[in-house]
């Protein structure tokens, strides 16, 4: 990441949660995060410490694999999350089967795209992307199937305001990955 921060190591679950806790406080409505990373890599988990950063009750997240999106919030500040799973999704073409243009980048909403990498030609280039790799050869606290390696990167627009927030909060959460 040469330097530029948005990079952080989670050892558990409620690491991971706490680093979408820094993550939601610092994110505004309008702001598209799109979530990339094998199963069972922590997606959801972050978007339950987001939902909290947010003020929206954690409990209310899950995964939306089976229904494509789910709605969360509105936070005391008005701000709704969309939590879609374009997994099952044939494309950018079924976007309009789950009402993207409903939710996507209205300046009430946060959406959060989980699988983003097969909806690529249709997002903004202001979306901010956030990695999460397991890291399979190091013990992970509360068990056995490793660190997750969260890295923020830019969508195509480059080094914009939310890519901003997003790595600054990142590195509000805790210390920097080990070399």
């Amino acid at each position: 990441m040469s330097g530029r921060g948005g990079e952080r190591v989670s050892r558990t679950e409620s690491q991971t949660e706490r680093i979408g806790e820094s993550i939601g406080r610092g994110l505004r409505g309008g702001d598209i995060l799109v979530l990339e990373g094998p199963l069972g890599a922590g997606k959801t988990r972050l978007v339950r410490g987001i939902a909290a950063g947010l003020g929206i009750d954690a409990s209310e997240v899950s995964s939306p694999t089976f229904v494509l999106v789910q709605e969360y919030g509105p936070s005391a500040v008005g701000v709704t999350i969309a939590h879609a799973d374009a997994y099952r999704l044939g494309g950018s073409e079924s976007l309009d089967t789950i009402g993207w243009d409903e939710f996507a980048g209205h300046a009430e909403v946060v959406t959060i795209i989980e699988w983003g990498s097969r909806i690529a030609d249709a997002l903004p280039p202001e979306a901010v992307w956030i990695e999460i790799e397991p890291v399979e050869d190091q013990p992970r606290a509360d068990g056995p199937s490793g660190v997750r390696h969260l890295r923020v990167r830019p969508g195509g627009g480059g080094e914009g305001d939310a890519v901003a927030r997003v790595r600054a909060a990142v590195d509000a959460a805790g210390p920097p990955p080990e070399a």
